[in-house]
C-alpha cells in the first residue's frame, strides 16, 4: 500500500501540472490539489477493506467536486435541479471548448475551465481506485495514459519529450507496484514485458509525433457535435490573445449580415483584464434571463449623452441575421441600449455591455440592436475632460491592482507600474510613451491618437506570423524590437500603454465593416475578424480606435481614419503649442490640414520624426556589410524578377491567339493559374462556370460575368462572340483584383513565386 500511494502522488503531482497548461492564467495548484484528494478518499477506503464506506462517500466527494470547480450548491433556489444543472453545465462547458484555442483564457472560458477540472477529478478517482485496489495493472496504465494524453494532445509544448520521459518511468512505477501483489513469474512476468512496451511505445508516439495536437486530430473549428449546423465556424482563435501564428482557413465563410444605415465594427466582446502577459475577459453577471426575447441595458450604465445624442446618427439601429457564426455573443456596435430577439431564450447581461445568450444562435436566426455609437470630433474629445464615472476610475487596472486615473496624482508613475507588471513590459511601455510624444500631451485624447499613431506607423508592421523570444513578455519584444504582428499585439500593447498612464482603455473584439453588398447591409466573413481598442471618455463612453495598420475605423476621431485629417487641428492635441519632436506633429500641419496622404507623412527613416540624432552612431557600423548584404539582396530581386519574367511570359502568350476562342482561354488559363497559386486545386477539365463557382466558394467574389463573357466568346455566333471577346480581359481584371482584396502580402508574395503556371496542362478550351 505504501508504494502504491506514493506512486500514486507522484502521478497527482505530475498530471496537475500538465494539466495547469490548459488554462490561462493557470489553475490554483491548492485547487488541483483539493480536487487530487477528494478522488483519493474512495480508492483508498476500498483498498483498506471499507468497501461500503467507499461506495457510501462516492456522492459525497462528488458533490465537493462539482462545488469546488462549478460552485453549484443542491439547496440553492431558483435554478433547475441540481443533477439538471449539472448536466447543462457539463454540456455548455464542453461546447465553449470547441470554440477555444489551448491555453484557453479562464475569463472568457469559465465553464470550460470547470469542466476541465472535473475531468482532472474523475480520472484521477478512476486510477486511484485501480491503482490502490493494486490488481489492475492494465487498467491503471490506461487511466494514467489518460491523465497524460488529453493535455498532450490539447498542448503544444517544447520539453514534450521530458514529459514523455516522466510519464514512461510513472508508468513502468505502476506497472512494477501493481505486479508485486503476487510473485512475478511465468505469465505474470510476460505480462509486465509487453505492458511496458507498449507503454513506451505508446508514450513516445502521442508526447512527441507533430501529428499528434489539438489541430491535427480534428480541425476544432469545423468539428463540433455539439455545436448544430458543421458548416458554422468559430473565429475565437483571431480574439485569444495567445499570440500565435494567425492562419485563415481557406475557404471563406459569410458569418452573419448586418442591416445598417452606417458601417461600423461589429463587437462581440470585450477583454478587460489584463494579466501576466495577455488581456482576457474579466465579465461580472449584471442580470440573468431565463425565458426572454428583449434584454435592457440598465440607463446607469450608459453615458450621458446615451440619452440626448449630439446627432440622431449616434442612435444605431442594426439587424443582424447569422449565416454561419458559431458563437454565443450577440453582436453590437458602440455601446449597446437594447437587444430584440426573434425568440425566446435563455441569456446572460455582464456589467461590461456584452450579452451572451444559452447557445450559439442557430443559421438564420435574426436580431436587432439599438446602440450609442456616436461620432465626435477631435475638439469635442479633446474638451471632454476628466470627470470619469466611479466605476470606469476604480475599474483601471492592471493585474488586479488599482491604477491612478489620468489627471489624478500618481498616474503613469514608472516605479509603480513595474510592480505590477514587471520590469520588461514597463520598459516598453515608458517608451512608447515617449515615442510618440504622449507624454508632451495636454489632454487624454491627445495621448489617445499619439500612441495610436505611432503604432501605425513605421517600425511597426502587419505580420500574420511573427516571431519573439521566448524570454521576453511577447508584447514587450513586439514594442521594443521585433515591431510586427497582427491585431492582437498591436490592440493589446495600445490598451497596455493607455491603462498603465491612467487612461481607461481595453480591447474589443469582434469584426471589421466587411463588404457592402448593398446600400445598408453588409455581408462579414470569418476573414474580418479583428481586435481593437475602446477608450472611455466622459459623456461619450466607450470609443474605438484601431492600432492595426492594415485596419480602418470609420470614426472621425481616429487616426485610422481617412476623415482624420479633414478635421484634425493642432489645438485639439496640445492647448499651446506643437512640440517639434512628437510624433503626431507630422500628421497635422500648422493650420490643421493634413502635410501629407491622409495627413501622414511619415519620417523615411522610420523614427517617427525623432529627429536626425535619433539613429546616433549607428550608420557608420552597419555599412562594414553593406556590400554583402547589397549582393544577397541584389541576387534575391534577380531570382524573384526572373521567376516573375517566366511566368509572365508563359501566361501571356496565349493571348497571342487572335480571335474571341483564343481570348477566352488565354484568359481561363491566366485565371485558373492564379487560383491555382494560392493552393486551390482546379480540376484539369473544368468549365469557366466552375472555375468561377470555385473562386467564389474560395473568396466570395463573384467571377460570374467573366464566366458568361468567356463562355459566349467561345461558343456564342461570331458577332456576339467578337463583342464578348472583348470583355473577357477587363472581366479577368476585376476579378483578379477582387481576390487581391483577400490576399495578405505573404500569400500574395508566395503565389507570385509558385512555378505552377509554367507547369500547368492545357484543357478542353485549347
Amino acid at each position: 500500500m505504501p508504494e502504491r500511494l506514493a506512486v500514486l502522488a507522484a502521478i497527482a503531482v505530475f498530471s496537475g501540472w500538465h494539466w495547469r497548461e490548459l488554462e490561462r492564467p493557470q489553475v490554483a495548484v491548492a485547487e488541483l490539489a483539493l480536487l487530487a484528494v477528494l478522488a483519493t478518499i474512495p480508492g483508498l477506503l476500498a483498498a483498506i477493506g471499507r468497501r461500503r464506506w467507499a461506495f457510501a462517500s462516492i456522492p459525497v466527494v462528488i458533490w465537493c467536486a462539482v462545488w469546488a470547480t462549478f460552485g453549484y450548491q443542491p439547496w440553492e433556489f431558483g435554478h433547475r435541479i441540481y443533477p439538471l444543472r449539472v448536466l447543462i453545465g457539463l454540456q455548455d462547458g464542453a461546447r465553449s471548448w470547441f470554440d477555444a484555442v489551448t491555453p484557453f483564457d479562464g475569463g472568457r472560458f469559465a465553464l470550460t475551465g470547470s469542466l476541465v477540472e472535473l475531468a482532472f477529478f474523475a480520472l484521477m478517482a478512476v486510477l486511484a481506485w485501480l491503482l490502490l485496489d493494486g490488481r489492475f495493472a492494465l487498467s491503471s496504465v490506461a487511466a494514467g495514459f489518460a491523465l497524460f494524453a488529453i493535455p498532450s494532445t490539447a498542448l503544444t509544448s517544447p520539453d514534450s519529450g521530458l514529459r514523455a520521459a516522466v510519464f514512461l518511468a510513472l508508468a513502468l512505477a505502476t506497472i512494477a507496484v501493481c505486479q508485486r501483489q503476487r510473485p512475478v513469474r511465468g505469465i505474470e512476468f510476460g505480462q509486465f514485458a509487453v505492458l511496458a512496451t507498449a507503454t513506451i511505445a505508446v508514450g513516445l508516439v502521442v508526447a512527441t509525433a507533430p501529428g499528434v495536437a489539438k489541430g491535427a486530430l480534428f480541425d476544432w473549428r469545423h468539428w463540433n457535435p455539439l455545436g448544430g449546423d458543421q458548416n458554422k465556424v468559430s473565429v475565437a482563435y483571431v480574439w485569444d490573445q495567445q499570440y500565435g501564428d494567425l492562419k485563415w482557413p481557406k475557404k471563406r465563410t459569410i458569418v452573419f449580415e448586418v442591416a445598417s444605415p452606417s458601417p461600423h465594427y461589429w463587437k462581440a466582446g470585450v477583454l478587460n483584464d489584463f494579466e501576466t502577459d495577455h488581456w482576457q475577459a474579466g465579465p461580472s453577471i449584471q442580470q440573468d434571463y431565463t425565458d426572454t426575447s428583449a434584454i435592457g441595458i440598465p440607463d446607469t450604465s450608459l453615458p450621458a449623452k446615451a440619452a440626448i445624442p449630439d446627432h440622431r446618427s449616434d442612435i444605431v439601429l442594426a439587424s443582424f441575421k447569422i449565416e454561419g457564426l458559431a458563437d454565443d455573443h450577440l453582436l453590437s456596435t458602440g455601446q449597446p441600449i437594447r437587444y430584440d430577439l426573434d425568440q425566446s431564450t435563455k441569456a446572460t447581461l455582464y456589467t461590461d455591455g456584452t450579452a451572451v445568450v444559452e447557445h450559439d444562435p442557430d443559421r438564420g436566426a435574426t436580431y436587432t440592436l439599438r446602440g450609442y455609437a456616436p461620432d465626435p470630433t477631435p475638439s469635442q474629445l479633446a474638451d471632454a475632460g476628466t470627470s470619469f464615472p466611479f466605476a470606469i476610475a476604480s475599474g483601471n487596472l492592471l493585474k488586479g491592482s488599482s491604477v491612478p486615473i489620468w489627471g489624478t496624482h500618481g498616474a503613469g508613475d514608472s516605479a509603480a507600474i513595474a510592480g505590477l507588471i514587471g520590469k520588461p513590459l514597463q520598459t516598453a511601455v515608458a517608451q512608447v510613451w515617449q515615442l510618440s510624444g504622449a507624454d508632451k500631451t495636454n489632454t487624454e485624447y491627445a495621448a489617445v491618437v499619439a500612441v495610436e499613431a505611432y503604432l501605425r506607423a513605421r517600425p511597426f508592421a502587419y505580420d500574420q506570423t511573427p516571431s519573439y523570444r521566448p524570454d521576453t513578455p511577447v508584447l514587450a519584444d513586439f514594442l521594443l524590437r521585433s515591431h510586427r504582428g497582427y491585431c492582437q499585439m498591436f490592440s493589446g500593447s495600445m490598451a497596455l500603454v493607455l491603462r498603465s498612464y491612467g487612461i481607461p482603455a481595453r480591447v474589443a473584439v469582434g469584426f471589421t465593416e466587411g463588404h457592402q453588398t448593398s446600400p445598408g447591409h453588409y455581408a462579414i466573413a470569418d476573414r474580418d475578424a479583428h481586435s481593437w481598442v475602446e477608450v472611455y471618455f466622459p459623456k461619450y463612453g466607450w470609443l474605438p480606435f484601431d492600432p492595426t495598420p492594415t485596419r480602418n475605423l470609420a470614426a472621425q476621431a481616429s487616426t485610422s481614419s481617412t476623415g482624420f485629417a479633414k478635421v484634425a487641428r493642432v489645438g485639439d492635441a496640445w492647448v499651446r503649442s506643437i512640440p517639434r519632436d512628437v510624433a503626431l506633429s507630422h500628421q497635422i500641419g500648422p493650420a490643421g490640414g493634413p502635410t501629407g496622404p491622409h495627413g501622414l507623412n511619415r519620417d523615411t527613416t522610420g523614427h517617427h520624426g525623432l529627429g536626425s540624432g535619433a539613429s546616433g552612431g549607428a550608420l557608420p557600423a552597419a555599412q562594414h556589410h553593406r556590400s554583402l548584404l547589397l549582393w544577397v539582396l541584389s541576387a534575391a530581386l534577380l531570382l524573384v524578377g526572373a521567376v516573375a519574367a517566366l511566368k509572365l511570359a508563359v501566361v501571356r502568350w496565349r493571348y497571342l491567339r487572335r480571335g474571341p476562342r483564343g481570348q477566352s482561354a488565354a484568359a481561363y488559363h491566366e485565371l485558373s493559374t492564379y487560383v491555382g497559386d494560392q493552393g486551390i486545386a482546379v480540376p484539369a477539365n473544368a468549365t469557366f462556370e466552375e472555375l468561377a463557382a470555385i473562386v467564389r466558394a474560395t473568396w466570395g467574389v463573384d467571377a460570374s460575368a467573366l464566366a458568361t463573357a468567356g463562355s459566349a466568346a467561345r461558343y456564342a455566333p461570331p458577332a456576339d462572340a467578337a463583342a464578348a471577346g472583348h470583355e473577357v480581359r477587363p472581366e479577368l481584371r476585376r476579378v483578379k483584383r477582387s481576390i487581391r482584396g483577400y490576399l495578405s502580402l505573404r500569400e500574395r508574395a508566395e503565389g507570385a513565386l509558385r512555378l505552377r503556371s509554367v507547369l500547368a496542362q492545357t484543357t478542353h478550351l485549347e
